[in-house]
């Protein structure tokens, strides 16, 4: 074993034990439920409202100026029906109000199986166990190039 076998072992060692890190510790502790996603990140609460206005904000001033558009139909410019531009626009500010009840929805809808497979009793995924499988089949199939592209694609995995 040449020593680019070893480092390319050693790191793919130190994805593999991040990727679990990742698996045990933070998708089971936040899962589908926004209560505990803000508990853990208060600001996101903060952020949305921020990220609110600014939606609305925005879609108003596309509106205006798509509803000043219209006053340049004579100079040969292009715009709209307003009565459709407006239903569009008022739908819009409605879902950007209301972004916060919908994400909630879909969270409590995607949850349930989120829920039932968390729930059953299914054995632990370990990725450091799948680490020790890939270094054999590279360690079998591969050289030192070739397992650098293989740690390249791990990476991607990751």
């Amino acid at each position: 074993m040449g020593i680019l076998d070893g480092i390319v072992e050693w790191i793919a060692e130190q994805i593999m034990a991040g990727l679990d890190l990742v698996t045990t510790s933070v998708l089971g502790a936040l899962g589908c439920d926004m209560t505990v996603f803000l508990r853990y990140f208060p600001a996101a609460e903060t952020m949305y409202g921020i990220f609110a206005a600014l939606a609305v904000g925005l879609i108003l001033l596309n509106w205006v100026w798509q509803l000043f558009k219209n006053f340049g139909l004579s100079a040969g410019i292009e715009a709209e029906d307003p009565v459709k531009l407006s239903i569009r626009s008022v739908l819009f500010i409605l879902l950007a109000l209301f972004s916060d009840e919908i994400i909630n929805t879909i969270l409590t809808i995607g949850g349930t199986p989120y829920r039932w497979i968390m729930d059953s009793e299914l054995p632990p995924l370990s990725f450091a166990d799948f680490n020790s499988v890939m270094l054999v089949i590279i360690g079998v199939c591969a050289n030192g190039a070739v397992a650098l592209i293989t740690l390249i694609l791990v990476v991607i995995l990751a």
